[in-house]
């Protein structure tokens, strides 16, 4: 079990079933809200602002990329 915590949110990461960046940015790239959301088991979904940057270093060091086809 890989537990994660997001603030105050404790999310199991071996349930999750995809992770989508939802993040808003402006005509310039700048971004206006960071947002990324976590879905998991069968219709569950968790958005996450607050702690963004920090979930994103966490995805980014501890997630690897499927080759593309």
């Amino acid at each position: 079990m890989t537990l994660v915590k997001i603030g105050q949110v404790v999310v199991n990461m071996d349930r999750v079933t995809s992770i989508s960046d939802l993040s808003t940015v402006d005509s310039a790239g700048t971004p206006i809200q960071k947002l990324l959301r976590i879905e998991f088991d069968k219709g569950h979904a968790i958005d996450v602002s607050k702690d963004y940057d920090a979930l994103d270093q966490w995805l980014n060091g501890n997630v690897t990329q499927a080759a593309a086809s």
